[in-house]
């Protein structure tokens, strides 16, 4: 819908200045409060490692396990930012190749923006990186406004930008220093290129989508079929022919801009592998997600210490990829009906997430669903047995999971409401993808937050088409 004065289209772009504001200072005030706490920040220190390792010219590696580094990246780097330097490749001894191995536990997408901060920026990395990564997700907000602008109508778009602005479970995962942190702005960046694509049938418009969802990859392998759920938004918007035909150069964009990933770990470790090395890991750890009979919790630390004791020199050696993908294997043939329970007891978890927020709960030490699956106890079971202990330790995630639940029945309804039908589909694709792409294994509130903008837009569609004057706006477009 275009804007029908020059008067409106100012309060718009007035609006639009107000929301990016708002969106960076709550960022802003989210990252300080939390005080260097944030989503996942136990793996944070490998990213940072391997960005330092990039800037010394040694490449994407990680020292070998268990032996004293030839370079303590981390000391070495406090010593220089007190002396108000930066770290130069002339600085540091060559590198020793017995001393180092190619890093595979991760794609190079963060670590490689990191080391890109350090060399604009300099010291100190992670703040910087912080104001970068809330500068980016604030600018994202507008783009869920042009988003909601074209699927139905500027109002839609002003509302959904404002809801995502002020939603501190965004803010609060961007304001980490974990790959996940961009994720919002990526998935938010795939979507508004995958509206244009529907709305202008050309190919062109896909493989952008296809090559902004490639790099995404780089980032977060788990988006890699993410191709096979934007082919249903297709299909319900385009004719056939060219839905498939975009589709399919979609997902070959996305396919070449991982290839080079690949050929990497091909060359290193022997396998064509475009994903992690810690997918392995992630499914075995994953049935420590409830109690189990085969004594495995879901803790990385103990993850490490059963590759160490399989006679592996880490979870980073790529060797223990196989054997975690062996040993699951070999669980799921014992026990063939472990997977579907567990995908059941998690469908909850993706209708009611438990969002953090930022909050550092003094009570969830001890009292958290894990804790309670370490003494052989489930989510309900723990709630039944310990309601009080669990209500403190969950308070400030239960009032995001009630907003989540929200979210989701706002969405449905959009989706059953014949005039929208079509735009709460789309909508609903990318949650749907991380809901059901995590369901067979670990699923957590945190990897369902870059698709929590087409739910804020589901909420905009739902409040604007209950007026009479907009109500025949709503609309694909």
């Amino acid at each position: 819908m275009q804007d029908r004065s020059p008067t409106e289209r100012r309060r718009h772009r007035l609006a639009l200045a107000a929301i990016f504001v708002v969106a960076l200072a709550i960022r802003a005030v989210i990252g300080v409060w939390a005080n260097g706490r944030g989503e996942m920040e136990g793996l944070a220190h490998r990213y940072e490692q391997d960005a330092y390792a990039m800037v010394a010219g040694y490449g994407f590696v990680r020292p070998v396990e268990h032996q004293p580094p030839q370079v303590d990246f981390f000391v070495f780097e406090d010593s220089l930012e007190a002396r108000g330097e930066r770290l130069d490749p002339a600085d540091v001894p060559a590198k020793d190749p017995a001393r180092w191995r190619p890093s595979t536990l991760h794609p190079p997408g963060y670590s490689t923006f990191l080391a890109l901060v350090y060399r604009t920026l300099g010291n100190p990395l992670i703040p910087w990186a912080k104001a970068l990564q809330a500068l980016v997700d604030a600018c994202a907000c507008l783009v869920v406004f042009s988003i909601g602008a074209r699927l139905a109508g500027s109002r839609v778009g002003l509302i959904g930008a404002a809801l995502a602005a002020v939603f501190l479970p965004t803010a609060y995962l961007v304001t980490s220093h974990v790959a996940d942190t961009l994720m919002p702005a990526a998935m938010i960046g795939i979507f508004y290129l995958y509206v244009r694509a529907l709305q202008s049938g050309r190919i062109r418009w896909f493989a952008a989508t296809g090559l902004l969802l490639g790099l995404a990859c780089m980032f977060r392998p788990d988006y890699l079929l993410y191709p096979s759920f934007l082919l249903v938004g297709a299909l319900v918007t385009l004719p056939w022919r060219r839905a498939l035909a975009g589709s399919a150069v979609l997902t070959l964009m996305t396919a070449l801009a991982v290839v080079p990933w690949g050929m990497r770990n091909l060359r290193e470790n022997g396998r064509f592998n475009v994903t992690t090395h810690a997918g392995g890991m992630s499914i075995l750890q994953s049935i420590g997600q409830f109690p189990n009979k085969y004594g495995i919790v879901f803790d990385d630390d103990l993850m490490a210490k059963l590759a160490v004791e399989q006679g592996f020199e880490g979870i980073d050696d790529a060797r223990t990829d196989q054997w975690f993908k062996q040993r699951f294997l070999a669980i799921v043939r014992e026990d063939p009906l472990l997977v579907p329970s567990q995908m059941v007891r998690r469908i909850p978890l993706g209708i009611v997430p438990l969002y953090r927020w930022g909050y550092d709960n003094p009570y969830y030490e001890g009292h958290g669903f894990y804790d309670y699956a370490r003494q052989g106890l489930t989510p309900i079971q723990a709630i039944l047995a310990h309601p009080a202990d669990v209500l403190r330790a969950y308070w400030d995630r239960l009032i995001f999971g009630l907003i989540g639940i929200a979210l989701f029945a706002v969405n449905v309804a959009v989706i059953l409401d014949r005039r929208t039908r079509r735009v709460g589909i789309l909508l609903f694709l990318p949650y749907l993808y991380l809901y059901l792409s995590h369901l067979p294994i670990a699923l957590g509130a945190r990897l369902l937050l870059p698709a929590v903008f087409g739910q804020l837009l589901a909420v905009a569609i739902f409040v604007s088409s209950r007026r009479p004057d907009t109500s025949r706006e709503i609309a694909f477009r």
